[in-house]
C-alpha cells in the first residue's frame, strides 16, 4: 500500500489532497481519501473504497465557521449587513425595539459592499415574496434570502420614526436551499390606496381626473374603473394617458383623499382631482387605455384598466409633475354622472 500528497494552489494556509492505494486488494481497486479544512481548521475526511463508487465529500455540516451578524438600525438610511461570500443563504430576523414608522429594504452586493442593489426575500411564513417591507408598530418579523455569487446581505431603513430603534440578527447557511414552489401571492404587502368619486358629473371634453405623483413615493397605479349613468343616449369614449409634466390644471371640481386598503399604512402622498373646466395638459405620454362608451338610450356604461398583471410594468408616477389623467375625448350628447375608482401602491 503507498501513499503520498499532492500539494493544491495554496491559499491563506495552504491545502493537500491526501491519496492513498490499496495494491493488495483483490479486485485491484484505488482507495481514495479526500480531506479538506474549513475555516475554523476542522477537517473533513470522505474515503471510496472501491473504483465503481463516487467520493463522498461533506464539505460543511454547519456556516462553514461563519458567526452571525447582529445591529441595530439607528434611523434613516442606517444598515446592518452581513458578509455572505461562502454562504448560499441565510434568514434576516427584525426584533425588539418601538417604533410606528419603520421602511425597510432587502439589498446585495457582489463587489464587497460598494454597490447594492434589491434583492428579492421570503417571509419565513411563506406568505408573500418581498423586496420591502413597512411597519408601524413593532413585532419580530423574519425573512429568508439566497446568497448565489453575492459577496454581502443587508438591512437598511428607507425610513425609521423610532424612539428605542430594533435589532438585527442575520444568519447564514452552507447550502443554496430549494424553497417550496412559490406562486404570486392573492394578498400583496404593499401600502395600496384607492383614490375614488361617486356622482361626478361632466359632459365636456376634457381631463376630468387626475391622480398627481408624489414628493416623496413612487406611485404605481394597478387598476382604473369607472361607469357612468347617461341620460340618453351617448356616442363618446374615454382615455387614460400618463402626463409627463403637469400642465395649467382646469378649475378643480372636488379634491379627492385617496383612502388606504389598512388602516395601519401611512396616509397617501399622491393626490388627485376632479375638474370642471379645462386648462392646459402637460406633456404627453403613453396612451394606457381608451375605452368606447356608445348607447342608444339613457344607460349606464363602463370601463376597466388593470396594470402590471402581465410581464410589464405597472403605470408608474415619478414626482409631483406626472398624473394620469382620465379625459372624456368627445363631448357627451346629454348628462353623464361618472363614478371613478383608481387604486395604487405607494413605495
Amino acid at each position: 500500500m503507498g501513499e503520498g500528497t499532492v500539494q493544491l494552489p495554496p491559499d491563506s494556509t495552504g491545502k493537500v489532497m491526501r491519496t492513498q492505494t490499496n495494491a493488495g486488494v483483490a479486485s485491484g481497486a484505488h482507495q481514495s481519501v479526500f480531506t479538506q479544512a474549513d475555516s475554523a481548521g476542522n477537517l473533513y475526511t470522505s474515503q471510496g473504497t472501491d473504483n465503481k463508487r463516487a467520493i463522498d465529500v461533506n464539505i460543511g455540516a454547519s456556516q462553514g465557521g461563519n458567526a452571525n451578524t447582529s445591529g441595530t438600525l439607528t434611523g434613516a438610511a442606517s444598515t446592518v449587513q452581513a458578509a455572505v461570500g461562502a454562504m448560499g443563504n441565510g434568514t434576516i430576523v427584525l426584533y425588539g425595539g418601538t417604533y410606528t414608522n419603520l421602511q425597510v429594504v432587502f439589498e446585495a452586493s457582489v463587489d464587497g459592499g460598494t454597490n447594492w442593489f434589491q434583492i428579492d426575500v421570503v417571509r419565513v411564513d411563506g406568505q408573500a415574496v418581498v423586496f420591502s417591507e413597512t411597519f408601524t408598530s413593532s413585532g419580530v418579523h423574519a425573512w429568508n434570502y439566497m446568497a448565489p455569487g453575492y459577496s454581502h446581505v443587508r438591512i437598511r431603513a428607507a425610513a425609521q420614526t423610532s424612539t428605542v430603534n430594533p435589532s438585527v440578527i442575520i444568519t447564514q447557511g452552507p447550502f443554496l436551499y430549494d424553497p417550496s414552489p412559490s406562486v404570486v401571492p392573492i394578498d400583496g404587502n404593499k401600502a395600496t390606496y384607492s383614490a375614488s368619486i361617486t356622482g361626478y358629473s361632466n359632459i365636456t371634453a376634457l381631463d376630468m381626473f387626475r391622480l398627481i405623483g408624489s414628493a416623496t413615493k413612487l406611485i404605481r397605479v394597478t387598476a382604473v374603473y369607472g361607469t357612468v349613468t347617461t341620460g340618453a343616449a351617448w356616442n363618446t369614449r374615454i382615455s387614460l394617458q400618463k402626463r409627463t409634466t403637469a400642465g395649467t390644471p382646469g378649475t378643480v371640481g372636488t379634491a379627492i383623499t385617496p383612502l388606504p386598503y389598512d388602516t395601519r399604512d401611512a396616509a397617501a402622498t399622491a393626490t388627485a382631482s376632479t375638474y370642471t373646466t379645462a386648462g392646459t395638459p402637460g406633456t404627453a405620454g403613453p396612451i394606457v387605455g381608451v375605452a368606447p362608451l356608445f348607447g342608444s338610450a339613457a344607460t349606464g356604461l363602463g370601463f376597466s384598466f388593470e396594470f402590471g398583471r402581465r410581464p410589464s410594468k405597472a403605470v408608474i408616477l415619478n414626482g409631483t409633475a406626472e398624473n394620469l389623467s382620465i379625459a372624456l375625448l368627445a363631448n357627451g350628447a346629454t348628462s353623464g354622472t361618472w363614478n371613478f375608482v383608481v387604486e395604487f401602491t405607494e413605495e
